[in-house]
Formats: C-alpha cells, sequence, structure tokens
C-alpha cells in the first residue's frame, strides 16, 4: 500500500469559549523502523517554531535539519498536532509578555 501523508493542519470542534473551531498544525512525527513494535528503532521529526519552522530529525545522538517533504513522506507511527491560538495559549502568551488586559 501507498503511505499517506498526513494533514499538516486540521480544523476540530473546539472544546473552548463558545465551542470555536481550532486550527492545529502538525509539529511532530514519531517513526518506527522494524517487524513489531517491541524491535526496531524508533526517531522523531520535530517541527522547530522558533526558527522559521524548520524541520529536524532527532535519532538517537543525531540531530540533522530536513525537508518538510522528507516528513511528510515519513512512515508515521504516530503524529502530534498543536492547537493554534487557543485562548488559553494567548492568555499565557500575553501574560508572559506583560500585556495582559
Amino acid at each position: 500500500a501507498e503511505p499517506i501523508s498526513p494533514p499538516t493542519a486540521l480544523s476540530t470542534p473546539g472544546i473552548s469559549k463558545g465551542g470555536s473551531i481550532n486550527l492545529c498544525r502538525l509539529f511532530a512525527v514519531i517513526v518506527h523502523r522494524g517487524t513489531t513494535s517491541h524491535s526496531g528503532h524508533y526517531y522523531a521529526y520535530i517541527q522547530d517554531m522558533d526558527r522559521s519552522n524548520q524541520w529536524w530529525k532527532m535519532d538517537d545522538a543525531s540531530v540533522v535539519s530536513v525537508t518538510r517533504d522528507e516528513v511528510l513522506r515519513a512512515e508515521a507511527y504516530m503524529l502530534f498536532y498543536r492547537v493554534i491560538n487557543h485562548p488559553i495559549s494567548k492568555d499565557l502568551e500575553m501574560e508572559a509578555k506583560g500585556k495582559r488586559e
């Protein structure tokens, strides 16, 4: 079977104020190489959100810069998404910047 590229963004019904729709972005992919989950090797692709959204492959002691295309072609074992502009995240960011209203 052909591998399926994970969506880089999802919209989900919110559990926040007013039940708004939340936008979620892919920020990490776990990959497993091996015949079973009890044997083989795991590594991760992680997006650096502070530096122009660069992707990194983290494999034991090795960390290398990779392209978004490499991440999307990976045979994902697990995907991690984060909510963008969630009301709680906005409040925490404003508090951290000392701009809380």
